[in-house]
């Protein structure tokens, strides 16, 4: 299944702030604490220069859910322009009926502060 995408239209520079609704399918018996830590670990792996600001327990409607905000670099070609972003990324995500629920925001770091209470109020 594909992401669902939200920008901001308003937006005009090279790096646009994305919200995304994924849903991923695990094993029926799989819980929350094993998934996050594979995920967060596969982050580890993943990411240049991943900094932990905050990981917690919390819920997703109703459920019980984790959230983690991170430092994230956005590196690479679009056309003839080069960048070189850093970024502040939060997710939180639950497992309900062996399907993942997560949702995403990655923005520019200056402009995290902006967006936090947006994310607050989708979840």
């Amino acid at each position: 299944m594909q992401p669902l995408h939200f920008f901001n239209p308003m937006d005009v520079d090279l790096c646009h702030e994305i919200i995304m609704v994924l849903v991923e399918k695990v094993q029926p018996d799989f819980s929350l604490d094993e998934y996050t830590e594979l995920y967060i670990n596969s982050l580890l792996e993943s990411i240049t220069d991943f900094v932990v600001l905050e990981s917690n327990k919390t819920s997703l409607s109703g459920q019980t859910a984790h959230k983690i905000v991170y430092n994230n670099r956005l590196e690479g070609e679009i056309g003839q322009f080069s960048m070189d972003v850093g970024l502040i990324s939060a997710e939180i995500w639950t497992i309900k009926n062996g399907n993942v629920y997560t949702i995403k925001l990655d923005v520019q770091g200056t402009k995290y502060s902006d967006y936090a209470p947006l994310l607050q109020k989708i979840i």
